[in-house]
């Protein structure tokens, strides 16, 4: 997906970051018969995204899906509106202040009111910071969510980063799991102090239902080891479970117009994600490769959805 010049500075941006508006998706039946193992049936979150503007709206019998390259049918994608949970999570830890000599925060505070007005207005909320532990609130209506985030201002970014454990332990605070549950990042992607992995996280997260949106502060010049991997993981992190990520790296974006339109539409997409049941012909006893695919049309439209899918047993929010 190409930009205009001025707007690269939100480059490289996974599709997942634009919703393309009221995406009709028309409900069907791939197969009328109820299967009498839930294993059977799946349900994932799937957002489909305009590259060419004259295409006609995503019709279900064009999509193929494939578990493990095994065809599933796909029984429905229905839009869901309930009252979406969403925790904001920001990265305080000393590599967010300013990459040259001072104090403060940098960017790093605009980034996180930036993702703070991309939460739909009608979610409960928790709020977290993390630089070697994590602190979370409890979850609440999105009113002082902004003076929170304005908060942060007098304090200062310090320690080192348990990314990875932060993200896995709000996965756990979601009390009662929904379809959609969501969180967001305001991070650099650096990671140095956690005590899991990357792939164990990915895991976690799709295992539970929850997609990750990644809001990127970029850093110029000097960085070290895993502020140079933090992009890349990041990326990854937002692909593999169906989410999103922005990269942030210039103060005067975020007074623009497209900064507006992006949180509207990241907004939306987490107020009403669409919801696709699949039917397997199998159940799964490990993690499996999904791959949705608009074949007649490759091209026309962007698919974000989480990457794998989780063994019934473990599976959460389905």
């Amino acid at each position: 997906m190409t930009f205009p010049a001025s707007s690269r500075i939100v480059l490289p941006l996974l599709a997942a970051s634009l919703l393309m508006a009221q995406q009709s998706v028309v409900p069907g039946m791939a197969d009328a018969a109820s299967s009498p193992d839930p294993c059977l049936r799946r349900s994932i979150p799937v957002t489909f995204i305009k590259n060419i503007q004259t295409v006609p709206p995503v019709r279900l019998q064009d999509l193929q899906v494939a578990v493990k390259g095994t065809p599933a049918s796909i029984i429905s994608v229905v839009q869901e509106k309930h009252a979406p949970q969403v925790i904001l999570l920001i990265d305080a830890s000393g590599s967010m202040g300013p990459s040259l000599q001072g104090s403060g925060w940098g960017i790093g505070l605009p980034a996180a009111k930036f993702a703070a007005d991309a939460i739909p207005p009608e979610a409960s909320v928790a709020f977290g910071t993390f630089g070697e532990h994590l602190q979370i609130s409890e979850f609440q209506d999105a009113t002082s969510l902004t003076q929170l985030v304005l908060a942060l201002g007098k304090t200062q970014p310090k320690l080192r980063t348990a990314l990875y454990d932060a993200v896995s332990n709000a996965s756990s605070r979601f009390k009662t799991p929904q379809f959609g549950d969501t969180i967001y990042v305001v991070t650099d992607g650096g990671n140095n102090r956690s005590s899991i992995g990357l792939h164990q996280l990915e895991d976690e997260l799709i295992a539970r239902g929850v997609r990750v949106f990644v809001f990127l502060v970029a850093h110029p010049g000097f960085l070290t080891p895993e502020e140079r991997e933090g992009p890349t993981n990041m990326e990854e992190l937002a692909q593999k479970t169906g989410g999103g990520l922005v990269t942030l790296s210039s103060n005067e974006w975020f007074t623009k117009p497209e900064a507006a339109s992006m949180a509207k539409s990241i907004r939306e997409q987490v107020a009403a994600p669409n919801r696709m049941e699949l039917q397997l012909t199998s159940p799964l006893s490990k993690p499996a490769k999904l791959s949705v695919t608009l074949p007649r049309e490759p091209k026309a439209y962007t698919i974000v959805y989480p990457r794998l899918l989780e063994p019934c047993a473990k599976s959460a929010g389905q």
